[in-house]
């Protein structure tokens, strides 16, 4: 057993290796078309799959149920890469159902890929359950959790309509921290 947990980590600090290089030659080319980059950046293990407005995404060949995320060079907003804040916080809350996991690494994070396109109405109905749940104003989530949510970003995962974009949830996160450690603990206690 510890040896193949040995291999394990070997094979993710390998793996880790090549993103770096593969992260700096992106945004050092500034490229900001799918084409053009994997044109120019030619790759066997990432395929661009997109290009925000701060952020690059890519599929990764090693991890084809994921999807790499990280910020551009010069992103325009502060918050690009808020969905990692938004996922440590809300991770084990009722959040977590309409929430696209992620998985964080220094510099970038992968992100569960959708199979689907998700259903808004879905995403809107659970939403609205869990602010009965926890107690809060529906018309206070929404503003945070569905001001982006249109059709590119919200996806089907095991059969479940999440968010695939939720950086601008950050400041809903920032701002009720009490609540969320409250929840956390609610969770903790059902389970």
């Amino acid at each position: 057993m510890k040896l193949l947990l040995e291999n394990w980590k070997k094979f993710l600090k390998e793996s880790n290796d090549d993103i770096g290089p593969f992260i700096k030659k992106v945004k050092d080319s500034k490229l900001n078309n799918c084409r053009q980059i994997d044109f120019r950046i030619e790759s066997t293990r990432f395929k661009c799959l997109g290009v925000g407005t701060d952020k690059y995404v890519f599929s990764d060949l090693q991890k084809p149920e994921w999807v790499l995320k990280f910020e551009k060079a010069n992103p325009v907003k502060d918050s690009s890469t808020m969905e990692v804040v938004v996922w440590r916080y809300l991770n084990n809350t009722p959040f977590e159902k309409i929430l696209s996991p992620i998985e964080e690494h220094d510099g970038f994070y992968y992100m569960a890929r959708s199979n689907a396109p998700g259903n808004y109405q879905q995403l809107e109905d659970d939403l609205f359950g869990i602010s009965e749940d926890i107690n809060v104003k529906f018309k206070d989530l929404e503003y945070y959790f569905l001001s982006d949510a249109n059709k590119d970003n919200i996806g089907l995962i095991d059969g479940k309509t999440v968010l695939i974009d939720y950086d601008d949830a950050y400041t809903w996160v920032r701002n009720n921290k009490d609540l969320i450690k409250q929840l956390k603990g609610e969770n903790n206690v059902r389970r």
